[in-house]
């Protein structure tokens, strides 16, 4: 496997990633569409990726129409795997920018005053 064959996953996957967002903005309302969104990014990976191999079978690492899908479908899984860490890494930050109201001491919360 050349690394130059692989340059097709990452596009992949930021159209994938494109993708959630897109659906999330339009159907973001309904809680159900939410729990769809690894497996709508899944299958739009292994779509994009079988028609990039029948276009454009140099530019991904596979040599089956089989192996292109499983590349599609863990490129679409990985962009929702991004998803998730950069939310919760905005999570870990706004978390240690706002101050803790009360702390735990000696078994009991004792109220903090605050520090201008």
């Amino acid at each position: 496997m050349d690394l130059e064959n692989i340059s097709a996953v990452p596009v992949i996957v930021f159209v994938c990633y494109l993708l959630v967002e897109v659906v999330k903005v339009i159907f973001g309302k309904y809680e159900k569409v939410k729990e769809l969104l690894p497996l709508i990014s899944a299958f739009a990976g292994a779509v994009i990726s079988t028609v990039l191999f029948s276009v454009f079978p140099e530019i991904l690492p596979a040599k089956s129409y089989v192996s292109a899908i499983i590349i599609g479908l863990f490129s679409g899984l990985s962009a929702t795997g991004s998803n998730q860490i950069w939310k919760q890494l905005n999570k870990i930050i706004k978390q240690k920018n706002e101050p803790k109201k009360d702390e735990w001491i000696f078994g009991k919360f004792k109220e903090t005053k605050w520090k201008k």
